[in-house]
């Protein structure tokens, strides 16, 4: 049986340049917007189509990553030096290499993946996340053309799927942690408490946020 659709608000898009001003600005815009904007939220999203020749094996992959995904990577291996162009296969394998231990290759995967791929959300996701690894917070405006919205930084678009969903305003949550904007990271904790409450993400950018809003672990 088919989940049913979620609705859930969308913060508007902001750029963040720097600067405490700028920063309060965009807390009150990403406030003023959640009545206005709404992106649908749904599991049954079809999130990419693989190459024919390598779909089952990709299926199969997929289905049972989750749980070893440092199984697979010579598997991956071999599917990537036969299709570069399909984007979830750095996004996998960067994982995998994770999952081993080898945290040089697995940046190397999310540096190329986003190089290859820059529009595909989880490269984006993924390359902006280590960038905040690396303290280079700076650079995460840019990575998502100043648009921290679903619905405009993918207008072509009308449904997405929760773990992009979760993936995208975990992401952005943690930016504006860093970046001292505890009021706008609190507004994508609520969404993920509405879109996934259950989710490691959830629960990761609420305990950021608990010393300002004790609330954003609670209501977990």
């Amino acid at each position: 049986m088919a989940k049913k659709k979620r609705y859930v608000p969308s913060a508007k898009h902001f750029k963040a340049q720097g600067g405490s001003l700028e920063h309060r600005h965009a807390s009150k815009v990403l406030k003023s917007s959640l009545a206005i904007t709404k992106v649908t939220i749904s599991d049954d999203v079809t999130l990419y189509t693989a190459p024919e020749d390598i779909e089952e094996e990709f299926h199969d992959i997929n289905h049972k990553f989750i749980q070893h995904p440092e199984w697979y990577i010579e598997r991956l291996e071999c599917l990537l030096a036969a299709h570069p162009e399909f984007p979830p296969l750095w996004n996998h394998l960067s994982i995998a290499y994770m999952a081993q231990g080898n945290q040089e290759k697995c940046f190397f995967c999310i540096e190329e993946g986003y190089r290859q791929h820059p529009d595909y959300l989880f490269a984006r996701v993924a390359y902006a996340n280590i960038c905040m690894n690396r303290n280079e917070v700076e650079k995460v405006p840019d990575i998502f053309d100043g648009c921290f919205d679903l619905a405009r930084l993918y207008p072509e678009r009308d449904v997405f799927h929760t773990t992009e969903a979760v993936a995208f305003y975990h992401c952005i949550g943690c930016y504006l942690c860093a970046m001292g904007d505890m009021q706008a990271a609190y507004i994508c904790c609520d969404m993920l408490q509405k879109i996934a409450p259950e989710s490691p993400h959830t629960l990761q950018l609420g305990v950021k946020l608990a010393p300002h809003f004790p609330l954003a672990v609670t209501n977990l």
